[in-house]
């Protein structure tokens, strides 16, 4: 599970719906405007020119006025999702970069830190969800029976998300995806996936939510052996953001006869055939 989310950093974008009950108006524009940098970072050619884009954006970020204004929890929300995108670019360049553990280990801890301090508080939908992720992205780096737990307290956080913000296709793709990827003995289910994968698609209305259901969607056609569907699914994925390399790079993969999923568990053995 660890490793799709270390690739699907790489997809995020524009506007989306939040349940943001919490958070100022002010701040909804703060995270809108992380969102649409991290559309913006999947253009550059190279992770190199991706994380200089992200790491340009959060110091123009930081200087702002708005951001000065700012809740604890909405700081958290925005380092969570350009934590996630820069680690996320590193580690597309370098599975076993150096740079990985101590940048995703020190957010985990901040996000621990402020939900044990707010042991009673009910938090953001996007709060819960990019907790998910951070935590998602750190299970290697912790012990095997924190791991464990932590794993089960992604889907709590991504199941959390949905139930506050219901609308939101991104938090069903969320949790379509740890069910894809979690063993079915702590309860993932490849059959549940496609079913929130589909619920996701119904849901989408911005282009942001719109190309990443298409993505995964055409991915689990395309582990169905229904190709030409697959195909057209990805192509209407790609006029939402044309100038991705993430859609190239899920293309070549198709053409080896790998999808996305079958590549971020593989990807050692599988590197070597790309090159």
């Amino acid at each position: 599970m660890k490793k799709f989310f270390l690739t699907f950093l790489l997809f995020f974008s524009i506007l989306i719906h939040i349940n943001a009950k919490q958070l100022s108006s002010d701040e909804i524009k703060l995270i809108n405007n992380t969102l649409d940098a991290r559309l913006a970072s999947q253009c550059f050619n190279t992770p190199e020119e991706s994380v200089s884009s992200i790491q340009a954006f959060s110091k123009k970020l930081k200087q702002s006025e708005n951001y000065k204004t700012i809740s604890e929890e909405c700081s958290i929300i925005l380092d969570n999702m350009l934590i996630q995108e820069e680690y996320g670019y590193i580690y597309e360049k370098e599975q076993k970069s150096p740079l990985l553990e101590p940048m995703i280990v020190a957010q985990y801890n901040r996000v621990k830190k402020y939900m044990s301090d707010n042991a009673d508080a009910e938090f953001s939908s996007w709060f819960y969800a990019t907790a998910g992720d951070v935590l998602s992205s750190c299970l290697q780096f912790l012990p095997l029976s924190t791991a464990m737990k932590e794993g089960m307290d992604v889907k709590k956080y991504y199941e959390k998300a949905v139930s506050l913000a219901p609308d939101t296709a991104m938090f069903y793709l969320n949790l379509a995806m740890w069910h894809y990827y979690a063993p079915g003995i702590a309860g993932g289910s490849k059959k549940k996936a496609q079913e929130l994968i589909r619920t996701a698609e119904t849901k989408a209305v911005l282009p942001y939510e719109q190309f990443f259901s298409l993505e995964l969607l055409s991915q689990f056609m395309f582990e169905a052996d229904q190709k030409d569907t697959s195909s057209v699914l990805l192509d209407k994925a790609s006029t939402l953001n044309p100038n991705s390399r993430t859609i190239a790079f899920v293309q070549k993969l198709n053409q080896h006869g790998w999808s996305i999923m079958y590549y971020t568990m593989n990807r050692d053995k599988l590197d070597p055939k790309l090159k």
